[in-house]
């Protein structure tokens, strides 16, 4: 699926992946009709001559719902999105019944964050089939874009249930957990120390464990070893950040702990690379926020990045190729350099 993970890296994979193996009721007696010849020209990878052949074929066969659908697959394959999402409509339009166009509908317009027509699509879908995982999956990212916490796990427990082989739900269960983390961060924001135990005040960190669990079992399904590197390296922080919130809520004085940045103790960033905005990016439309949770060490070093909000389309790497150049000098406390702990956003917008 060509991504959109809020965290948002998961999407662009299962959107190819989806709409590669939709199938649809095609009759094989027909073999020089010139629909049979452009879903055999989709099957074989020629996506061109089958878009040319099924739009020539749709003049005079306006009502055949194969053509929309297998036309629809074929132009999201050549980035004809807009004209995808009219094939897949015109062919629920003949057979509101057939899942599989709903959902890869509801993939194209989650793609085109419409978010509502999406979750809507999907969830036809799974009333039609309750045993479609990627269906199930559609509802998830929906819910999580829309900060429905809750929601969006419980619907990729489902498609987990279907299918606990499919990678891309335990990219997505990972993103999942790093929003609660990030949803309660954020509602700890401003209360002050005496307002809270220790205890308390770490606790959300817990959800760094369960996106933790989620990451490794993606990991044992990837094959991609670049893709692999960069989420190994998003392992080993979460488990860092994790066990450094642990140690603090045990023992909140335990040295050499590092201690969460605050106005006292704030390192002072003496160079800072922009993230690049990738052409993909631009293309689609695509703004918003990377956040990322760091470590800035005693000794000038940037430490234990963590994505805990990101984008698609290459935004959250290129942020964090560029957070790894940031220059800084560290933190002082009585007169001696500190490791601190804090965040860094990247904010990229087309204006």
């Amino acid at each position: 699926m060509n991504r959109i993970f809020v965290f948002v890296f998961v999407a662009p994979v299962l959107l190819v992946a989806l709409l590669t193996t939709s199938k649809a009721q095609s009759n094989p007696q027909l073999a020089s009709d010139p629909v049979s010849q452009g879903i055999q020209l989709y099957r074989a990878g020629k996506y061109n001559e089958a878009v040319a052949v099924l739009k020539q074929a749709s003049k005079n066969q306006k009502n055949n719902a194969d053509l929309w659908h297998f036309l629809g697959l074929a132009q999201h394959r050549t980035s004809q999105v807009k004209d995808a999402i009219k094939s897949f409509q015109k062919a629920i339009k003949l057979r509101p019944d057939f899942a599989p166009s709903r959902v890869s509908l509801a993939v194209l317009l989650l793609r085109a964050d419409k978010l509502k027509e999406a979750a809507r699509e999907a969830e036809q879908a799974l009333l039609l089939d309750p045993k479609n995982q990627e269906a199930h999956y559609v509802v998830a990212e929906t819910r999580l874009r829309n900060g429905e916490m809750e929601q969006s796990l419980n619907a990729i427990e489902s498609a987990l249930k279907l299918n606990g082989n499919f990678r891309e739900a335990w990219l997505l269960k990972t993103e999942i957990w790093l929003g609660m983390f990030r949803k309660e961060a954020m509602a700890l924001y401003g209360k002050t120390k005496s307002e809270m135990p220790s205890s308390q005040k770490y606790a959300h960190y817990e959800r760094l464990n369960e996106a933790a669990n989620s990451l490794a079992t993606y990991l044992k399904l990837t094959q991609d070893p670049t893709e692999k590197e960069f989420w190994r390296e998003q392992l080993d922080a979460m488990s860092f950040y994790a066990n450094w919130a642990e140690v603090k809520r045990r023992a909140p004085s335990e040295s050499p702990q590092p201690v969460p940045i605050s106005v006292s103790l704030r390192p002072t960033i003496t160079y800072r690379e922009r993230a690049k905005y990738t052409q993909e990016a631009l293309d689609a439309g695509i703004a918003g926020i990377v956040l990322l949770l760091v470590t800035y060490s005693a000794e000038g070093e940037l430490k234990h990045l963590l994505v805990i909000k990101g984008l698609g389309y290459g935004l959250t790497q290129s942020a964090v190729e560029a957070a790894r150049k940031i220059k800084f000098t560290p933190a002082v406390k009585d007169g001696k350099p500190i490791t601190v702990i804090g965040q860094i956003e990247f904010n990229f917008s087309r204006y």
